[in-house]
């Protein structure tokens, strides 16, 4: 029988060890652990787990609460919230994620085993629904073009599809470059901006000033540094390098 597969998003060292454990001795497959939203969107790919376990309060830019509405939009999977607070406030904007379950930290085993059973119940159930009803996707409607960025250039709003970027990279101040294979685009947004509008499954961030499209890698050389394109050179960051090579499919 194929174990539940867990990714855990906590930026807690010692709930992490608790979840880790307590996952362990209930033979769940724990496929990851991610301790920002950023990774844990990475590891969603890769791992392509069957229930996250998502801790609100997550320190930076973006909390479970934002995690749990992009992996909504790009690749749904029950998501159970853990949390120490309980304030109106923090609990109404995570309903609005329309989560599976609710736990309280500490975490007790006795609870965290029945809401991954039902979260996977119900999941496949709605899914048998769905699929039974023919039901189509609703469209997201802030952006209904979803396998393209659109950048206005001049009067005109320019379409680039994502199959044709091959690199992001910053330009000056809050300015950056996306290039294809035959044009490039100055657009006035930061990195982050950009990041946040890419598909992870197709991209992948290599260094603090680049973002290539992960098709598009002819070659890494680790030791130097450095990602080969098919039309140029760019440098790989320290501190991706080890999760690249993570992601790879390598043999």
């Amino acid at each position: 029988m194929q174990k539940i597969r867990i990714l855990a998003v906590e930026d807690n060292p010692i709930h992490q060890e608790n979840i880790l454990i307590s996952l362990e001795s209930m033979g769940y497959d724990m496929v990851g652990m991610a301790d920002s939203a950023k990774e844990a969107l990475h590891l969603l790919v890769a791992v392509q787990p069957d229930v996250i376990l998502i801790d609100i309060e997550l320190v930076g830019d973006e909390d479970g609460v934002e995690l749990a509405k992009k992996i909504n939009r790009l690749r749904p999977t029950p998501i159970i919230f853990t949390t120490g607070l309980s304030d109106p406030a923090t609990i109404s904007r995570a309903t609005a994620t329309e989560p599976y379950s609710y736990l309280v930290k500490p975490i007790e085993p006795q609870n965290l085993q029945p809401a991954i059973e039902l979260a996977v119940y119900r999941f496949a159930k709605e899914k048998e629904r769905g699929e039974a009803e023919n039901v189509l996707p609703v469209w997201n409607q802030d952006v209904f073009f979803r396998d393209s960025l659109f950048t206005k250039q001049g009067s005109k709003l320019v379409k680039i599809p994502f199959s044709e970027i091959t690199i992001i990279e910053v330009a000056k101040d809050r300015y950056c470059s996306i290039h294809t294979s035959d044009e490039s685009f100055l657009v006035r947004t930061s990195l982050r901006e950009i990041a946040g509008k890419l598909p992870p499954n197709a991209f992948i961030q290599v260094h603090r000033s680049y973002i290539v499209r992960a098709a598009a890698i002819s070659s890494i050389d680790d030791a130097e540094g450095m990602l080969q394109l098919k039309q140029r050179t760019v440098p790989l960051g320290k501190s991706f390098s080890e999760q690249i090579l993570r992601m790879l499919n390598t043999i």
